[in-house]
């Protein structure tokens, strides 16, 4: 009788044992997603080269746009370039025609005046007027370069000129090197030409000291006052 019951009592805890492991394994199957079929054939490509280039720290790269000089319109198709507008370069390329398709031929006065950013200019062939003062106190800039089809200017060494080098408009005052040569058939120097240049320190003018005597120089050209001059032989 005892052996009969000892049986019994182990058939109950063997079948409870399969009822509980088959339950734990129905639960199991519940909570796992299985990958469908076209999930398991999906391939996963590695990011391109251009993914990589504009992407930096989760975020999108996007180029800084320059923004847009300010012009004034002639109303004959023709405008000025009047100041810095929106534009964020510090190297300035001025363009022949304005957005509105007028064409660029002149640089108004004090356009780009004390312009502390500004370091280069470009000057195209159809500007034909820059303005008085118009690059003036502008301690960075280095270099103004001139389109060799102006017919109005040109540009030596960096130096801004009228085209047959009669009147010097504007040494750049953070112009690299510390000498400048000036020619004998420039007879006007122009206000604030020479203001602030601090790395200059000798001019070298091919003409005679009674031939720089005759230049008209124009005010606040404190640098070229200061300077070593050499001169060369009086003709």
């Amino acid at each position: 009788m005892k052996i009969q019951s000892r049986m019994k009592m182990l058939t109950v805890a063997i079948l409870f044992a399969m009822a509980f492991a088959l339950t734990l394994s129905l639960v199991f199957a519940a909570t796992v997603d299985y990958p469908d079929e076209e999930m398991q054939n999906l391939t996963v490509e590695p990011p391109s080269s251009e993914d990589v280039t504009h992407a930096s720290n989760g975020k999108e790269e996007t180029p800084t746009p320059i923004g847009m000089l300010e012009f004034a319109s002639n109303g004959n198709g023709t405008c000025a370039v009047c100041g810095i507008g929106t534009y964020t370069s510090p190297s300035i390329a001025i363009p022949t025609n304005a957005p509105n398709g007028d064409r660029v031929t002149s640089i108004a006065p004090q356009a780009f005046y004390g312009e502390v950013t500004l370091t280069a200019v470009q000057i195209p062939a159809t500007v034909g007027l820059i303005g008085n003062l118009a690059f003036a106190e502008c301690p960075n800039l280095r270099y103004v370069s001139v389109d060799s089809d102006n017919a109005a200017y040109c540009s030596v060494d960096g130096v801004l000129y009228t085209a047959d080098m009669s009147v010097l408009i504007l040494y750049p005052p953070a112009r690299a090197g510390e000498s400048v040569t000036l020619y004998a058939g420039t007879t006007v120097i122009r206000e604030m030409a020479f203001y602030r240049c601090t790395y200059l320190k000798v001019i070298r003018y091919t003409g005679s000291p009674s031939q720089w005597e005759r230049i008209s120089i124009g005010t606040k050209n404190y640098a070229l006052l200061a300077v070593a001059k050499e001169f060369g032989t009086d003709t």
